[in-house]
């Protein structure tokens, strides 16, 4: 297995069977039903047999005031050390920590820099979800050196830094070992989050069923240097993702 740092991703949507047709028809991907109890379903997103992420009802009276966005779940092997070691560090608990049958335990959490993320600590073995599906995840928040702070010492995280020159400035990307797992920048045009880069083979067509599928093109494609090409998009619900092309071999 990669180094994998993330478990699941989700995507919350006020339109779950809008969401499932506007992911199907842009990326190829197929869904399939779990039975949660209490006649609830959860809908899971899969990439071939692979499942990676799911889409969370925010019709549900608990989801009250949760805007459409992706959200990302990372590996802890100790679900209550995190917690408390998040709070030591500055953050906020959201929920948790909370038991899912099978499933495992999680907790939410708002980090230093207000940014949401989730937390999961596995049933059993952690799964592989590097499917190709998600080729990059990426902090963008006020305070960089803050949030990699933060981070490193919550999971034991690696850094290292990049000048990229403006507007973007120095960016940070967190290693595993010698491989890096996720990007760090100074942002402050918007709420402080994670963002997630779904995979793209061609940006232009991406982009075009984006659109024809009810989504809007925020930011069109831009060249990235070594790093291939991205672009920012939202879906038939307003929930943001990145989109990312790899340089060609």
């Amino acid at each position: 297995m990669p180094n994998q740092i993330v478990n699941w991703y989700e995507v919350f949507s006020p339109d779950v069977a809008s969401a499932k047709a506007f992911y199907t028809n842009v990326f190829g991907w197929t869904t399939e039903t779990m039975p949660m109890g209490e006649g609830i379903e959860y809908t899971m997103l899969q990439n071939g047999s692979s499942a990676f992420a799911g889409i969370m009802d925010l019709s549900s009276p608990q989801m009250e005031g949760v805007p459409p966005h992706w959200g990302l779940y990372f590996h802890t092997p100790d679900c209550a050390a995190t917690l408390a070691k998040a709070q030591e560090l500055g953050g906020s608990v959201v929920y948790g920590p909370m038991d899912i049958p099978d499933i495992g335990t999680v907790a939410g959490f708002n980090d230093c820099c207000g940014a949401h993320f989730n937390v999961h600590q596995p049933a059993g073995d952690q799964n592989d979800i590097s499917g190709g599906s998600v080729n990059w995840v990426e902090h963008m928040g006020p305070n960089r050196e803050g949030a990699v702070s933060f981070y490193s010492s919550l999971f034991g995280w690696g850094s290292m830094n990049m000048e990229m020159g403006e507007p973007t400035g120095t960016y940070s990307m967190f290693t595993v070992g010698e491989e890096p797992v996720a990007g760090c920048m100074n942002f402050t045009d918007g709420h402080p989050n994670w963002t997630i880069y779904l995979h793209s083979d061609n940006l232009e067509q991406s982009c075009g069923k984006v659109t024809d599928n009810g989504g809007k093109v925020l930011h069109p494609p831009m060249d990235i240097g070594q790093f291939g090409r991205i672009a920012i998009a939202s879906d038939c619900c307003g929930a943001v993702f990145g989109l990312h092309e790899p340089p060609k071999s």
